[in-house]
């Protein structure tokens, strides 16, 4: 293990490239994981360009009257880390959004409410030994020191995100009015379709939501000294009906997530 460290570390040390970033003059970032969920964003894009790294896309342009670029990263952990990696050594952005949807995990969750990421965990990174498995924090590649178990969004984009959350306009479910609540967000490389896997992540995490890329980006952010936050808006509840649920609900779901990034990113200074 020691030796795959020492590894990782020389690889990101001989690039040179990677540094600190959250630069007060760079862009806002606002990536989430599929296109639909960023296009409803690139369409609101005022004097918008666009830019190719590595075969991905990436939109500039005006939101709000804010600098911002947006991108889909792909599904799950390791495409979220990478698009995250490309924007921060090519834009330095002086914060990063996520928006996306997500599966609900508590009862008072339901399709189109918008849940804010106070901390986010990888769920699936750990040990496994004849016990079984035991979830651990992730390790930084630059300073081999392991990372906090809980990726803690920056409180200043919190303040934000709750300020925007009292006025958000967003789009009704078979007559529910979604709200806007807050919580620990869980971050796996799986869908997860099971209420068993949903009462396990809440007892052992307090995880109200779940999803596929939150918290690998909170990772490289927080690595790289970005302020972060991940938005998710729930699609399903996580549970044997998921599929189903999800086909319904996707859309209005990620408008109402985009809805709300789109007002963080205005009253942002």
């Amino acid at each position: 293990m020691r030796t795959f460290r020492i590894l990782l570390f020389c690889i990101i040390a001989a690039s040179g490239n990677l540094v600190a970033f959250g630069d007060p003059n760079g862009p806002i970032a606002i990536v989430g994981a599929f296109d639909e969920e960023v296009s409803l964003l690139q369409s609101k894009l005022v004097d918008k360009h666009s830019t190719t790294f590595l075969g991905l896309k990436f939109v500039r342009g005006l939101l709000n009257g804010k600098d911002v670029v947006v991108a889909a990263t792909g599904m799950g952990k390791v495409n979220a880390a990478m698009t995250t990696t490309i924007i921060l050594e090519n834009f330095h952005p002086r914060a990063l959004i996520f928006s996306g949807i997500a599966g609900g995990i508590v009862p008072t969750l339901r399709p189109g409410d918008v849940v804010i990421g106070l901390k986010l965990i990888q769920y699936d990174y750990g040990i496994i030994n004849d016990s079984g498995f035991k979830t651990g924090p992730t390790v930084d590649p630059i300073t081999e020191k392991d990372n906090p178990l809980f990726f803690e969004s920056a409180p200043e984009l919190l303040e934000i995100a709750f300020k925007a959350g009292k006025k958000a306009k967003l789009n009704a479910l078979h007559g529910h009015n979604p709200t806007v609540t807050s919580g620990i967000i869980a971050t796996g490389d799986a869908f997860v379709a099971s209420a068993a896997k949903c009462t396990e992540l809440n007892q052992k995490f307090k995880a109200i939501a779940v999803e596929m890329e939150g918290a690998a980006v909170a990772q490289i952010c927080y690595q790289q000294k970005c302020p972060f936050i991940v938005i998710r808006s729930i699609s399903d509840n996580a549970d044997s009906n998921a599929h189903e649920d999800i086909q319904k609900f996707y859309r209005t779901a990620a408008a109402n997530s985009a809805e709300l990034v789109s007002d963080i990113a205005g009253l942002m200074p």
